[in-house]
C-alpha cells in the first residue's frame, strides 16, 4: 500500500527484504496485491510494492542473542494476578512444583516503563519470563517454552495431533475468548471507574450475545473432558478458564443455560491452587464492585457456612 515509511526502521527494512528472497515469495502475495490494487488502496506514490507487511517494533537485542550456557538458570515471572495471561502461567508452574521467584507487578507502577523491562517486553506488558539472559513475553508462549523445557507432557502432550490440538486452542484464543477481557471486563471497570470511554456502553449492551457466542464456539472445543480433546487439563484449559472465569466471578452471565461448558468450569476449579491463584482476581472485583449484588449476597452466605 506504501502509507507506511518503513525505512525509519533499518533493521526491520532488512528483515523484510531477507523475507522478499525466500522462495515463492511473489507468487503468494500476488493475490493480495492485486486486491489492494482493485481497491485503490496503493499510494500513487508506491503503486506497484507487490506486498506491505504490518511490524511490531523489534524486541530488544537480548532476544537474539545466542545462549548456549548450560548453567542452571533462575526463573523470574513478572506478573499480576489480576491479568489473566499471568494467572494462567503462574497456575501452570505452581500445577508443576516449578520453583521460580514470582515478581508482582502492581499496574500503574514505574516498573512497566523503566528500561529494564522494556528491555525484556518493548510492549511493556506482562507476563514476562525471564530465565537466565533469556526474556519471553506473551502468556502462551511463556508456558509452551515452560512445557518444552520441563517436560510438562501432561499439560502439553509429545503426540503430534494432541499437541496440535492444544495449539489449536492457544491461538483461537487471542481473537476468541480474549475479548471477554477487552470487551466486557475494561469497559465495565472504565464505567466504574467514572474513565467511560465513547462505545464502552454499546459493548457493555452486547455483552451477553459475546459470551453466548464465545461459550458455544468453546463448547465445540470439549469433544472431551477439557478444551484440547484431552481427558485431563492442559494449558488450553488453563488459558481459557482464566479468561472465563472473570464473569463467573462477577455473576453478570448465566452459565447454567451450557451445562457441558459449566460442567468443564467446574472440573477445572478442583484443579489444585484454583481457590489462591484466583483470590487476587476476586478480590480486585470485589473492591471496585464489579459483582452484583446477588453474587455477593451468595459468596457471603457460602463463607457463613460452617
Amino acid at each position: 500500500m506504501g502509507i507506511f515509511d518503513f525505512s525509519k526502521y533499518p533493521k526491520v527494512s532488512a528483515w523484510l527484504k531477507r523475507m522478499k528472497t525466500v522462495p515463492h515469495h511473489d507468487e503468494i502475495h500476488e493475490p493480495l496485491d492485486q486486491f489492494l490494487t482493485s481497491l485503490g488502496l496503493k499510494t500513487k506514490a508506491n503503486p506497484v510494492v507487490p506486498v506491505v507487511a504490518l511490524v511490531a517494533q523489534v524486541a530488544s537485542a537480548s532476544h537474539s542473542q545466542n545462549r548456549t550456557s548450560t548453567e542452571k538458570m533462575t526463573l523470574k515471572l513478572y506478573a499480576n494476578l489480576i491479568s489473566q495471561p499471568s494467572r494462567a502461567v503462574e497456575w501452570a508452574m505452581r500445577v508443576k512444583k516449578l520453583e521460580h521467584e514470582l515478581a508482582l507487578t502492581e499496574f500503574g507502577s514505574r516498573t512497566f516503563t523503566s528500561a529494564e523491562f522494556l528491555a525484556l517486553n518493548p510492549n511493556g506488558l506482562i507476563p514476562v519470563l525471564q530465565d537466565g539472559d533469556f526474556a519471553l513475553f506473551e502468556g502462551n508462549a511463556i508456558m509452551v517454552y515452560l512445557a518444552e523445557k520441563f517436560g510438562w507432557t501432561d499439560l502439553y502432550p509429545k503426540d503430534v495431533q494432541a499437541h496440535a490440538k492444544v495449539n489449536e486452542y492457544l491461538h483461537w484464543h487471542h481473537t476468541n475468548a480474549r475479548l471477554i477481557t477487552m470487551k466486557v471486563l475494561v469497559p465495565l471497570k472504565r464505567i466504574k471507574l467514572n474513565k467511560q470511554l465513547e462505545g464502552d456502553a454499546v459493548l457493555v449492551k452486547e455483552a451477553p450475545a459475546l459470551m453466548a457466542k464465545l461459550i458455544k464456539l468453546t463448547e465445540k472445543f470439549l469433544v472431551k473432558d477439557y478444551v484440547a480433546e484431552s481427558d485431563g487439563p492442559t494449558l488450553a484449559d488453563f488459558t481459557a478458564y482464566c479468561e472465563f472465569v472473570q464473569i463467573e466471578l462477577m455473576g453478570i452471565y448465566d452459565f447454567s443455560k451450557f451445562p457441558k461448558f459449566s460442567a468443564w468450569m467446574q472440573r477445572m476449579k478442583k484443579v489444585p491452587h484454583h481457590d489462591e491463584i484466583h483470590a487476587p482476581l476476586d478480590e480486585f472485583l470485589s473492591s471496585l464492585g464489579l459483582k452484583t449484588k446477588a453474587k455477593a449476597e451468595e459468596e457471603a452466605e457460602t463463607q457463613e457456612k460452617p
